[in-house]
């Protein structure tokens, strides 16, 4: 009898702690809506608000206001994918003749979606985006 009970509770408490260890599944629906984040660059820091809109056939829509040098310009990103908790998308930006492309990917995690940024053959930059409105720069 006591083996029984033991092996009983053995099972109980590993799926008491498997269960405690899974974190909720989150999906797409989780991304959409807007989110704000800032990025440091060669010209100052970049606050972007990022807006997200998936349609009922699972399409993907991404635009953003960036607050850039005291300017603000629209940007809207393309090759936008979702795929449950993350997101890749590009922007496409143009200095007089020359064409650059800027790589994003993304991975939510609870409330945060931390957003890595590249350029090129450069590193990557991080950044966390929330929904609330990040405090301007002292």
């Amino acid at each position: 009898m006591a083996s029984k009970t033991l092996a009983c509770f053995c099972c109980l408490a590993l799926t008491a702690t498997f269960a405690l260890a899974q974190e909720p599944k989150q999906s797409s629906e989780d991304l959409t809506g807007t989110w704000h984040c800032q990025f440091e660059s060669p010209f100052g820091l970049q606050t972007y608000h990022f807006h997200l809109v998936i349609d009922t056939a699972g399409d993907a829509t991404l635009k953003a206001e960036v607050d850039d040098r005291d300017e603000e310009r629209k940007v809207v990103f393309v090759d936008v994918k979702v795929d449950n908790d993350s997101i890749e998308f590009a922007e496409v930006r143009q200095f007089g003749e020359r064409e650059f492309r800027i790589e994003y990917s993304g991975k939510l995690k609870g409330d945060e979606l931390t957003i890595t940024r590249s350029f090129g053959q450069r590193g990557g930059q991080d950044a966390v985006a929330t929904r609330n409105l990040p405090k301007p720069p002292p």
